[in-house]
């Protein structure tokens, strides 16, 4: 990851960049990988839900999402970032 202890030092491209890598890309896969493997919306019964096949997403994480590391700021806002998008996304479909 970038590591940069104010966000401002870095190019606005760096920015991107580590932004697309650590947080948008994954939501992206994430959402597509959801929309493709469940087949009920989180508001249909949990009737309908049984029928659905176990989905398992795995975020593998980092220390940096919970735990402030000097010089590291965006790469440790993306971890928190991609933590809070899975934990989101798991509520959303705590029935499926």
């Amino acid at each position: 990851g970038l590591a940069s202890s104010i966000p401002g030092e870095s190019s606005m491209k760096e920015l991107r960049k580590a932004i697309d890598l650590n947080v948008t890309s994954t939501m992206w896969v994430s959402s597509q990988f959801t929309k493709t493997f469940l087949t009920t919306s989180p508001a249909e019964s949990s009737a309908s839900a049984a029928k659905s096949p176990l989905v398992r997403i795995v975020n593998i994480s980092s220390l940096c999402a919970v735990d402030p590391f000097p010089t590291m700021s965006i790469y440790c806002a993306g971890k928190a970032a991609r933590d809070m998008f899975h934990s989101v996304l798991a509520k959303e479909h705590s029935s499926n």
